[in-house]
């Protein structure tokens, strides 16, 4: 899919493409731009705008199930699934969500406070599981940047028995490929070119650039520099 004209007008309208900064992506690498899904969620009467194309893509490919990865792609995960549900003549098409698997850790301090362990897998609860399986899913991410996340989605659905028909994205900024995250097929309605780098290769680093902490990872990778 090339990217949506209107889509791009609107993420500029919203100020969610960031430039001219230096942002740490989810991957850990270092950049100067930043594609902000949070600036658009907010603009409800605008986000069938960016469900509609990507529901359009996916029309003819039976899509009974929309799962998303929890939190930040389930508000446009829903309205996907709306989109499609409206285009079929109200076809009913559940939208779900996958969650990270944290598991029960004991304190190494001693002190008796509950901690958990994010594993890196995602998992189907609520029921969810039983939702899934034997239907034709649509796994949707809002923003693509290793595509981690879809990847471990995907590998829930398929846990839970769901067939996995394939992955939409609102915007893709990695460079992300079908191949990289194991399905038959990827679409996205944004693809935006990220030069990016290690941070040991990073010039904003060399340079001085200060760190955005406000948005990805840059408080944390801030934080694992004073703990060293």
């Amino acid at each position: 899919m090339e990217s949506n004209e209107r889509a791009l007008q609107l993420l500029g309208l919203f100020s969610a493409i960031r430039t001219c900064g230096h942002y740490v992506y989810k991957s850990g690498n270092h950049g100067k731009v930043y594609v902000n899904k949070d600036d658009v969620s907010p603009h409800v009467y605008a986000l069938s705008d960016f469900t509609d194309p990507i529901a359009e893509e996916w029309l003819e490919k039976g899509i009974e199930v929309v799962v998303a990865p929890a939190v930040g792609a389930l508000g446009l995960g829903q309205m996907l699934a709306l989109s499609l549900c409206s285009m079929l003549g109200g076809s009913h098409i559940l939208s779900l969500y996958a969650e990270k698997e944290l598991l029960p850790v004991e304190d190494p301090t001693g002190q008796g406070r509950k901690l958990l362990l994010d594993t890196g897998k995602f998992v189907l609860k609520r029921g969810y599981a039983e939702k899934v399986r034997g239907r034709r899913v649509l796994v949707f991410e809002d923003i693509l940047t290793s595509g981690q996340s879809a990847r471990a989605t995907c590998e829930a659905v398929r846990l839970a028995g769901g067939i996995v028909c394939g992955v939409a994205a609102l915007c893709n900024r990695g460079g992300v490929t079908a191949e990289i995250l194991g399905v038959p097929r990827l679409t996205s309605l944004v693809e935006v070119s990220l030069e990016q780098w290690s941070p040991q290769e990073c010039p904003l680093c060399r340079d001085g650039v200060p760190v955005n902490t406000d948005l990805g990872k840059g408080a944390q990778f801030l934080a694992s520099l004073d703990n060293n």
